[in-house]
């Protein structure tokens, strides 16, 4: 039925959204990208897919919860385990010995509203 009607037109933060989501995969193998408008989802899934594939050779997994956007690189995600698993165990020790803890940084959740074009 959806092929009835003709392709949304794009977004002009798309670009900008496509390149951050793809760098941001690439590096950590996760992104989050919140807000996104539901009648840009479709393309925006299907060319993170494309744009990491080609740049990574890994394959990606899209999950969607309402204008949430969730891209999964597993291989990736893999290769930065002990890192994350370190930050946390220092952090958890932090506490523990009643140290401020410091926030982990999260580079991989985005939005879509900070994505204006420039």
């Amino acid at each position: 039925m959806d092929k009835l009607f003709p392709e949304p037109e794009l977004d002009e933060r798309f670009g900008l959204a496509l390149q951050v989501i793809t760098g941001t995969v690439a590096e950590h193998g996760y992104a989050e990208m919140w807000n996104v408008p539901g009648d840009q989802q479709a393309a925006l899934r299907k060319q993170v897919r494309s744009a990491v594939k080609k740049r990574t050779g890994h394959p990606v997994q899209t999950l969607a919860r309402g204008s949430l956007l969730v891209f999964v690189c597993e291989p990736i995600h893999q290769q930065h385990a002990a890192e994350r698993e370190r930050r946390i165990a220092r952090s958890f020790g932090s506490v523990l010995t009643g140290q401020p803890a410091q926030p982990l940084p999260v580079p991989w959740r985005l939005s879509w509203d900070v994505c204006e074009a420039g």
